[in-house]
């Protein structure tokens, strides 16, 4: 139930997303598909490096490669926005259990930054998605646990910068 609303909100136009995130996002994982490397044409149309860390233009790239474009790339982030939510769910139901995580998606599914973030080619609910998926793996360590969580704190600084935040916890 809580998907639903993620699942049937249409993309906002490109152009009305927020500038200049959403459209490097969006162009640099259109490059990224078209094997030209990691930059973007979106500023006075000439080839320049992105503004951004290259990890959700990487993560949107394999959407680019089927479709048309925009909307490939957006169905992309949409389903991001929903692996978060996902993520959440399991991340709860594993530390917690099966109450835990009906709180956690009731909580998550009924505030806008999922549904709002669905619509947008942003990397905001990736990078949660990334973070959540860390905690159950810091609830039972093992030296496997430890290194998936280390590999997707990195992963998380890929998205974005302030990754390096959840890396000092980590480490902490």
């Amino acid at each position: 139930l809580a998907l639903a609303p993620l699942a049937t909100i249409e993309p906002r136009p490109l152009n009305r997303q927020p500038s200049p995130d959403a459209q490097e996002y969006a162009d640099a994982a259109r490059h990224l598909a078209a094997g030209e490397g990691y930059v973007v044409t979106v500023r006075r149309g000439e080839v320049q490096p992105p503004r951004y860390p290259p990890g959700f233009s990487l993560a949107l790239a394999p959407f680019a490669l089927a479709g048309s474009y925009p909307a490939n790339v957006q169905l992309g982030a949409k389903l991001y926005a929903m692996l978060y939510l996902v993520v959440t769910c399991a991340a709860a139901w594993l530390v917690a259990g099966p109450l835990a995580a009906a709180v956690a998606v009731a909580l998550v599914g009924s505030s806008p930054f999922a549904v709002r973030y669905a619509s947008l080619v942003m990397s905001d609910a990736f990078a949660a998605a990334l973070v959540v998926a860390i905690l159950p793996l810091l609830s039972r360590p093992t030296t496997a646990r430890l290194t998936v969580g280390g590999l997707l704190t990195g992963a998380s600084i890929l998205v974005r910068l302030s990754g390096v935040v959840t890396a000092a916890a980590l480490l902490a």
